[in-house]
């Protein structure tokens, strides 16, 4: 015997099991109907949540308090021990760490540059000048330059004072 049923144009039909399973299906969802909760029927009535008491009254306001004076106390200590710093400060000593590093590099170069280049005229001039303008006279002769910081005010002056140094302890062993 066969479950499927034939239609007169030659076609079979589902069988009758699965046409009584789906009409039982359909029969009991459209019996359990679940109505959209308002939200007059969803409330609770009273106060159904406790809050603990240290989030209550009084007892909130201090917590706040301390929270706040313990956010501020570790600001302070922080940027006073130098853990954290700002984004400019530590721009700034980025800046004179690589100003330093180029002193360092740029003003050996420039006292043997000048020592290359000097006759005994020349020494004799560098001589003469007075010592605290010396730094003026190797940054105006040229020799105190770096390429690439021509516009740089301050390095210019630092590398002509560290060189200045070098040359005064070249001419001290040059006069011995």
């Amino acid at each position: 015997m066969s479950n499927f049923a034939q239609t007169p144009n030659g076609q079979k039909r589902k069988s009758i099991r699965h046409r009584k399973a789906f009409a039982l299906q359909s029969n009991l969802l459209n019996r359990i109907r679940v109505p959209w909760p308002r939200s007059e029927t969803c409330r609770a009535k009273g106060n159904s949540v406790q809050l603990p008491a240290i989030l209550q009254g009084e007892l909130l306001r201090r917590l706040l308090q301390g929270a706040a004076a313990g956010a501020i106390a570790t600001i302070i200590i922080g940027f006073s021990w130098g853990v954290s710093t700002l984004g400019s400060t530590a721009k700034k000593l980025a800046t004179d760490e690589t100003r330093n590093a180029i002193v360092t590099i740029a003003a050996p170069a420039c006292a043997e540059h000048f020592a290359n280049k000097a006759n005994d005229e020349k020494w004799a001039e560098y001589q003469r000048v007075d010592v605290w303008r010396r730094d003026t006279y190797i940054k105006e002769a040229g020799y105190a330059t770096a390429t690439g910081l021509a516009n740089d005010y301050s390095a210019g002056w630092a590398i002509a004072h560290a060189c200045v140094k070098a040359l005064n302890k070249l001419l001290e062993i040059r006069t011995k």
